[in-house]
């Protein structure tokens, strides 16, 4: 492999990963904001549904 085609795929790389680091952090903040969502006022049924999201949510942005 030549210098050049590995200079352009570490910097693929490095651009993935950073990617994956904000999208991880955007799933993170939508978990957390839903979980604020869940402690308000709604019924029985709607925060058992929201916590099941959340959960997964915060499962996602932990992988």
């Amino acid at each position: 492999m030549s210098d050049n085609s590995e200079k352009m795929l570490r910097h693929e790389l490095a651009n993935t990963q950073q990617e994956n680091a904000v999208l991880k952090g955007l799933v993170k903040r939508a978990a957390e904001q839903l979980d604020e969502i869940v402690e308000q006022e709604c019924s029985q049924e709607a925060s058992a549904k929201a916590k099941k999201t959340a959960g997964r949510l915060h499962q996602a942005a932990n992988f």
